[in-house]
C-alpha cells in the first residue's frame, strides 16, 4: 500500500483516505464504497480471527461502516479512518461477545 509523506494511505485510484472522508462528509456515497473497498477485508479478517462466526462478523462489519456513514459532516474530522473503523469494531465486538456468552 502506498503512503503519502503525511502517512495517509493512498487508494489504488490515488484518492487518500482523508479525501474520501471529505467527500463522504459532503454527501458523496461513492466515497463510502471506496473506503469499504479499501478497509473491509482487513477488518473482516480481524473479526474472524477474534473467533466470531462468519455471519456475526459480516453483521459487525456492516455496522462499522454504517457508523462511519452516520458521522455525516463529522466524517471529515476523522484523522485515521482505519483506526476509527477498528475502534468501532473493537467496541462492537466486545458488546457482541458479551451477548453471545450470555445468550441461552
Amino acid at each position: 500500500m502506498a503512503m503519502t509523506r503525511r502517512g495517509d494511505a493512498v487508494s489504488p485510484t490515488g484518492a487518500e483516505d482523508s479525501t474520501l472522508l471529505g467527500r463522504l462528509a459532503a454527501g458523496d456515497s461513492s466515497a463510502l464504497g471506496a473506503l469499504y473497498d479499501r478497509h473491509a477485508t482487513g477488518l473482516f479478517r480481524w473479526l474472524l480471527a477474534k473467533g466470531l462466526p462468519r455471519d456475526e462478523a459480516e453483521d459487525l462489519l456492516s455496522e462499522c461502516f454504517l457508523a462511519l456513514a452516520d458521522r455525516g459532516e463529522l466524517a471529515a474530522q476523522i484523522a485515521d479512518v482505519r483506526a476509527y473503523l477498528f475502534s468501532v469494531a473493537r467496541n462492537k465486538f466486545a458488546h457482541t461477545s458479551a451477548y453471545l456468552q450470555n445468550r441461552p
